[in-house]
């Protein structure tokens, strides 16, 4: 009895560290840090771009934002009326099926408006600023200035990535 709570005790206390020591480890990243602005920056700044190239980023970056405000409010309410589905005792597996359909058609909605956006925002820079950002942490979705906030995070330059894609095809 007494080694199974030792056990026990054990168990729970490499969770606890386990748990406490990736909160010290996300802690120690100083753009999370309060009182750091650049957190905030957009990484288009460090390319140092023209008044006339932001002025058209903030006007896209707009349009992007209440071209897609019906659509994120649509799924944020097909999200929250799929999450109460699943908490009836007895779920219509059909009803979900249903539910889940609708959210994954305005999750694709959203996605080609906003790739047709982040086609545009390329548009704006010269070659040279792209290549630029291209080497930043990856794609970032719009250039840094986005549309609004996405769903997963996905970022990166592996296949698939527009501003890598343009950059290989011109050092051909």
């Amino acid at each position: 009895m007494k080694r199974k709570k030792l056990l026990i005790m054990a168990a729970v206390l490499v969770l606890v560290l386990g748990i406490a020591g990736g909160a010290f480890a996300a802690a120690s990243n100083d753009s999370t840090l309060p009182g750091n602005d650049d957190q905030w920056k957009p990484p288009v700044l460090s390319v140092n771009p023209t008044d006339e190239q932001l002025n058209k980023l903030r006007e896209l970056r707009t349009e992007c934002f209440n071209e897609t405000q019906n659509i994120r409010s649509e799924l944020q309410k097909k999200v929250f009326e799929l999450r109460n589905l699943y908490l009836d005792n007895n779920p219509d597996q059909d009803e979900i099926a249903s539910k889940r359909a609708e959210i994954d058609e305005l999750r694709s909605q959203l996605q080609d408006t906003r790739e047709e956006y982040r086609r545009q925002m390329s548009e704006i820079f010269t070659q040279e600023q792209l290549d630029q950002l291209g080497q930043m942490r990856g794609c970032g979705g719009c250039l840094g200035v986005g549309c609004g906030m996405g769903f997963g995070g996905k970022g990166g330059r592996g296949p698939g990535c527009p501003w890598r894609a343009q950059s290989q095809s011109n050092t051909q």
